[in-house]
């Protein structure tokens, strides 16, 4: 679809660029991963060949192809830095959605919501063949918010939640999209992942185990529905209840997750990551320990002021920063906790 001449956006938004896109996330998730797989074991190969041979050819292919493997992760580093720097310019037509000032029109009539695993949720729109995944970052949603499309873990760019709702209701009501986040009094409905630092247990050679796992990782485990009066632990396929009580029966301890560091043969240690949480307590029901993994640049987006408990394990679940802000509001922990995109941006 083309912009007509005539259609001039009537509004126009300014979104941020993440260090990867969709694209290049399922590029180096997919094919990608086995094509430097690939290349890391004919590297290896060839270094093998050479020494079991002695010839000299084969430690020059090795050679070359080591560096060619530095530039290439150098060149890629380079790129990430100057793409999380870009914005998008989305414009708001007849019809749909632009991006930069191109031609192709995104419809919003096929437009699919869906979670943004570590942020908030994310709009999936296409165009032909082409797709593009706008994120909502810190953008809530209800028990009755549509969602349709799959979880992602990356987004190709994204808005805060006030400017992402500003262009669904400007957008949204010409498409005739109801994907509105909860009403005043509705409950939030939270979405709890497994938590990706948990593949660290299962051991360097547990393949078959790690692979099972990994494929996990963008579905949800746990479903919180959370309001003032109670909070309901449903289960994330058919909704089935696993738990309910009184919100005043519910309470959550701040907690600074890290599991020990290890030291290897050579002597060096390595610092499992700090992981800020909550471990939250239902009567009745067992312990749910929910981290966050929302980034602030290369760090931890959170952090917990003065002291936390800090537990010699990794929480069981994560959320995205949205759910994450719900769940410490909803517990009058907000003063305790340090968020460090506001301090960026203050």
């Amino acid at each position: 679809m083309r912009v007509d001449d005539e259609a001039a956006a009537s509004r126009q938004f300014v979104a941020s660029s993440p260090t990867m896109s969709a694209q290049m996330t399922a590029f180096a998730t997919g094919k990608g991963r086995y094509l430097v797989q690939a290349a890391m074991l004919a590297l290896m190969l060839a270094m093998v060949g050479s020494f079991v041979t002695r010839r000299s050819q084969g430690f020059a292919i090795a050679a070359a192809g080591l560096a060619a493997l530095s530039v290439f992760a150098l060149a890629g580093t380079a790129y990430v830095w100057w793409r999380s720097r870009q914005k998008v310019l989305i414009g708001v037509v007849s019809g749909g959605l632009t991006f930069n000032q191109r031609r192709t029109v995104f419809p919003l009539v096929d437009a699919r919501l869906g979670p943004w695993v570590s942020m908030g949720v994310a709009l999936h729109l296409h165009s032909g063949s082409r797709r593009f995944v706008l994120g909502g970052r810190d953008r809530r949603i209800a028990p009755e918010t549509r969602l349709d499309a799959p979880p992602v873990r990356t987004v190709d760019a994204w808005l805060w939640a006030p400017e992402f709702d500003g262009l669904l209701s400007v957008a949204g009501y010409r498409a005739g999209l109801d994907l509105r986040g909860p009403a005043l009094g509705e409950p939030t409905r939270c979405l709890l992942f497994p938590n990706p630092y948990l593949a660290e247990e299962f051991g360097s050679f547990a393949f078959g185990k790690q692979l099972r796992f990994q494929r996990t990782l963008s579905d949800p485990s746990l479903v919180l529905d959370v309001d003032d009066d109670a909070m309901r632990v449903l289960d994330p396929n058919g909704g089935a209840l696993r738990a309910t009580a009184v919100r005043a029966d519910v309470t959550a301890t701040p907690a600074t997750f890290q599991a020990d560091s290890v030291t290897s043969g050579d002597g060096s240690t390595y610092d499992y990551p700090a992981t800020p949480g909550l471990a939250v307590y239902l009567p009745g029901a067992q312990p749910l320990t929910i981290g966050c993994l929302d980034l602030a640049g290369a760090v931890f987006r959170f952090s917990w002021r003065g002291h936390s408990s800090r537990p010699n394990e990794r929480p069981a679940y994560v959320v995205s920063g949205a759910d994450w802000l719900t769940l410490v509001e909803n517990f009058g922990l907000t003063s305790q906790l340090e968020d460090k995109t506001k301090r960026k941006n203050a």
